[in-house]
């Protein structure tokens, strides 16, 4: 009885495995990461980097770039000029050049979004040049397409970048209420990538940047610090405050038109440079950081406003805790609201004193 029942699995077994398309890693080009330049009016290039795992387990980035229309299916120019079938199950990166991200992404999100083969986890980003420069350099022994994820990835959790991916970005992109966003990256001396700041859309378009100095209270407006620093300048001393947590609150009023927008941040004073962080100095940290966030997050919300875009979503959260929300009224109104801020910094330790 036990036999016959093992010569059935293993006839089952054998009957599913002919039905599966066989797919060898040696057969195939794996896109590892992908970019995208517009050119020409209604012209763009396609650059696809694809990683050749070497006997001695090093890696050799290999680039394809293909000419088409922007209204192209990307994949078809791309096995034609392939001598093996190219899938995107392993992509890590997709990179936009600047002139793409002006020119509007609508065509490329809604690709990416019917494309089943493509991780959720993608990481996307907006280069300050041309995205075929980037993936033909030289950034590390791992390859180029995982290089760029851990990048963004690294800085979303450890430093200030606001996370972000496929699944965030197109959740945003396609949601009423709010406006999408992406880190921008460059090149920098010495073949390296840095992340050079976050840009904002409208629709489908790159309209604002916000430089690398202001991400860490743009982060505080878009997303839950876990970790991340920033300067304290007070009267005569300076120290470095590193966030252990950080959560916000905000309360819109639609009939006032106010925003009150409440942080909660947790801490570590990890560098002081005078000579000992007793209470009073520790008091004195949290009562200039206070001010420092307050004044630095009603910039970049005034920002915002000059420039009617809106990555904090407060039209969504008008429109979640006011019922009377008028969507016609709301372009001319967003300009009019008043913002305040308080923050509530605890610090759990301090560190290093200088």
């Amino acid at each position: 009885m036990q036999n016959k029942w093992l010569l059935l699995s293993l006839a089952s077994f054998l009957f599913l495995t002919g039905c599966v398309q066989q797919k060898v890693v040696d057969e195939v080009n794996m896109i590892m990461a992908g970019g995208i330049d517009y050119t020409k009016e209604n012209k763009m290039e396609v650059t696809a980097l694809f990683a050749d795992y070497l006997p001695d387990r090093k890696i050799k980035n290999t680039t394809l770039t293909v000419s088409m229309r922007r209204d192209s299916e990307i994949m078809d120019y791309l096995d034609r000029e392939s001598s093996r079938p190219v899938l995107m199950g392993d992509m890590d990166a997709l990179l936009l050049g600047r002139k793409t991200v002006e020119g509007g992404i609508y065509p490329i999100v809604d690709t990416l979004q019917r494309e089943a083969d493509i991780p959720s986890r993608l990481q996307i980003a907006i280069v300050d040049g041309t995205a075929k420069e980037v993936l033909k350099g030289k950034y590390s022994s791992e390859g180029v397409g995982k290089y760029i994820y851990e990048l963004i990835e690294h800085n979303s959790e450890n430093r200030d970048v606001p996370r972000t991916n496929l699944h965030l970005f197109a959740s945003d992109f396609y949601q009423k209420g709010n406006d999408a966003f992406l880190p921008i990256i460059k090149k920098v001396k010495g073949q390296n990538l840095q992340i050079a700041g976050v840009g904002v859309f409208k629709g489908d378009k790159l309209a604002h940047e916000i430089p690398i100095q202001k991400l860490y209270y743009f982060k505080m407006l878009v997303d839950n610090h876990t970790r991340g620093s920033t300067d304290v300048q007070m009267k005569k001393d300076s120290a470095v405050m590193n966030n252990i947590r950080t959560k916000s609150r905000i309360k819109a009023d639609y009939d006032k038109l106010t925003v009150h927008i409440h942080f909660d941040v947790v801490g570590v004073v990890r560098r002081y440079t005078g000579e000992r962080a007793n209470e009073k100095v520790l008091n004195e940290i949290k009562k200039t950081l206070a001010k420092q966030i307050e004044e630095e997050c009603l910039s970049l919300l005034k920002e915002f406003q000059d420039e009617n875009v809106d990555p904090v979503s407060i039209e969504r959260k008008m429109r979640q805790q006011n019922r009377n929300f008028d969507k016609k009224r709301w372009k001319d109104q967003y300009k009019e609201v008043k913002f305040s801020i308080s923050t509530n910094i605890k610090i759990t330790e301090s560190g290093t004193v200088e």
